[in-house]
């Protein structure tokens, strides 16, 4: 079950927008830009097999570990659990 929704993920943490694309995502081949944040900072975008949908979960994903896409927040999520937020789908 997830901690937030995306609405409320966004409220709190803030995504910042990505100068390349205008989006507040970071597709694969921008690891490197992404990892050069606080990793509190980053959120996966990964699969929920089990739900059938998207979720954003706190810190970095590869791809080999389901993530889709990548955010850099304003605002680092804080703590040793996993945090979720649901991502609407698109």
């Amino acid at each position: 079950m997830a901690d937030y929704t995306e609405l409320q993920w966004r409220k709190k943490y803030r995504p910042t927008i990505n100068p390349s694309n205008g989006y507040d995502s970071y597709s694969p081949g921008e690891e490197e830009i992404v990892l050069k944040n606080p990793i509190q900072n980053i959120w996966s975008e990964i699969w929920d097999w089990e739900e059938e949908a998207p979720l954003l979960a706190s810190g970095f994903f590869t791809e080999e570990q389901g993530a889709i896409s990548w955010y850099i927040c304003e605002v680092p999520w804080e703590g040793e659990a996993q945090l979720l937020a649901e991502k609407a789908e698109d």
